[in-house]
C-alpha cells in the first residue's frame, strides 16, 4: 500500500470587495533532523584542578571529536589527573534558517532520543534512576537554551563556546532510565525567538546543577540511524495576501491553496476534493467527512477556531476506497470553524458551525 502523509491545514479567509484581494492565513508543518554530514552536534568540556601531565589538562581549548552524543554532565575524572570536570552540549538545525519570516510559531516540539548501547563522554549512562548508585548525589535536571551566536562543530571549545539566552529557559525532568530515556520538549517559544531575531543557532544543553555525579545523555545527529537523531517539529502560520482572480484561489465553501510544486500527493487530495461530503452541518456531536481514495493515506485532521486557534488535531490511517472519518466535537464551544487537510503542497479546507 502506498502511503502518503497528507497535513491538515487552515487557511483563514478575509475579503477586502473594495481592491479584491483576499488575505488568507497559511498554517504549514516542517520537520528537520540533521545528520552526520551536518555536523550540527558538538560539545564543550571543562577540567578542575588538573595534573602537569594529565590528558586532560587543557580540554576547555580543545575542539569535539565525533561523538554520537549530546551529554550534559558533571564528573570526577581523578584517574586522568583530574580533580572534577563539566560536559555541556549543543545541537544546531540549519533547516531553520530557510523559514519565512514573520511567521508566527505556533507550536514546536524538540524530539531527543535517549542514548543506548556504549556511553562515550560517561560511561555509567544517565546518572538518576531507579536503583542508581549516584541517587544520593541529586536529580540530574537538565537546562536547554536557545544558542544567540553562530557556531561551528569543528572550532567549538569550551572557552570560546557560542553565548545563550536565559529567556524561555526549558527545564529537562530527571531521567527514569540509565540509558533509553526519550524527552519531546515545547521549544515554541524558543524557536519563535529564533526567528524574531534572525539568530537560527540552535540549543545548548547543560546541567542545571554543575556538581557530581550527574549526567543525561541522549544521541546526537552522529547517530548511525536516523530514527535516533534531534529532531525539531515546527507548525506555524503566515498571512499571505493574494488577488481575488487569482487562478490558484477558489472562492467556494470548500477552498484550494496551492502552496508549491506539484506532488504525488496531489493526485490524492485532488480525489478527496472531489468526493468529499461533510455532514451534519450545523453539528452537535459527530461531524462526518466521507470521501473515496484510490491509495492508503495516513491522514491528519485539524480543527480550527475562526480566529486560528488549533481545537483539535489527530491522525489517522485511511485505506484505499470510500472513508468516513468522524470528528467528535461535542466539547468544542457554539461558533463557526474550519476542518481542514493538507499534503504539504495543496490544502483544502470546509467550514461548519457548533450548535
Amino acid at each position: 500500500m502506498r502511503n502518503i502523509l497528507l497535513y491538515l491545514t487552515l487557511v483563514a479567509v478575509s475579503v477586502s470587495p473594495t481592491n479584491a484581494q483576499t488575505v488568507i492565513k497559511v498554517y504549514k508543518q516542517t520537520s528537520f533532523t540533521p545528520g552526520p554530514a551536518d555536523s550540527v552536534s558538538a560539545y564543550g568540556f571543562k577540567t578542575y584542578n588538573c595534573g602537569s601531565s594529565s590528558l586532560f589538562k587543557n580540554a576547555e581549548n580543545e575542539p569535539p571529536g565525533v561523538v554520537d552524543e549530546l551529554c550534559t554532565a558533571s564528573w570526577t575524572y581523578s584517574a586522568k589527573g583530574c580533580s572534577t570536570g563539566a560536559v555541556r552540549a549543543y545541537q544546531k538545525f540549519p533547516g531553520l534558517s530557510t523559514l519565512p519570516t514573520n511567521i508566527t510559531i505556533d507550536s514546536a516540539k524538540l524530539v531527543l532520543k535517549g542514548k543506548t548501547g556504549t556511553f562515550y563522554t560517561i560511561q555509567p549512562g544517565n546518572s538518576y534512576y531507579p536503583g542508581s548508585p549516584y541517587n544520593s548525589y541529586g536529580t540530574n535536571e537538565v537546562e536547554l537554551m536557545r544558542v544567540t551566536q553562530n557556531w561551528s562543530f569543528s572550532k567549538l571549545t569550551w572557552n570560546n563556546s557560542p553565548n545563550t539566552s536565559t529567556r524561555n529557559i526549558i527545564v529537562i525532568p530527571p531521567s527514569t532510565k540509565k540509558a533509553g530515556y526519550d524527552v519531546t520538549l515545547d521549544v515554541s517559544s524558543l524557536v519563535q525567538d529564533m526567528v524574531d531575531s534572525s539568530t537560527p543557532y540552535g540549543f545548548s544543553l547543560k546541567q542545571r546543577t554543575e556538581v557530581y555525579y550527574r549526567s543525561m545523555i541522549f544521541f546526537s545527529s552522529f547517530a548511525k540511524q536516523a530514527e535516533d537523531r534531534p529532531e525539531l517539529r515546527v507548525y506555524y502560520h503566515y498571512d499571505s495576501t493574494i488577488q481575488k482572480d487569482d487562478s490558484t484561489y477558489d472562492d467556494r465553501d470548500t477552498t484550494t491553496i496551492w502552496t508549491g510544486r506539484a506532488t504525488t500527493g496531489i493526485s490524492t487530495m485532488s480525489e478527496v476534493e472531489q468526493s468529499i461530503n461533510l455532514y451534519p452541518n450545523p453539528v452537535e456531536s459527530y461531524l462526518n467527512l466521507e470521501f473515496s481514495i484510490s491509495s492508503g493515506v495516513i491522514l491528519d485532521y485539524e480543527v480550527r477556531s475562526i480566529s486560528g486557534q488549533l481545537m483539535m488535531h489527530e491522525q489517522k490511517l485511511l485505506s484505499a476506497g470510500h472513508n468516513r472519518l468522524s470528528v467528535n466535537v461535542t466539547t468544542l464551544p457554539k461558533g463557526m470553524y474550519i476542518i481542514s487537510l493538507h499534503d504539504g503542497e495543496k490544502a483544502i479546507y470546509k467550514r461548519f458551525a457548533k450548535l
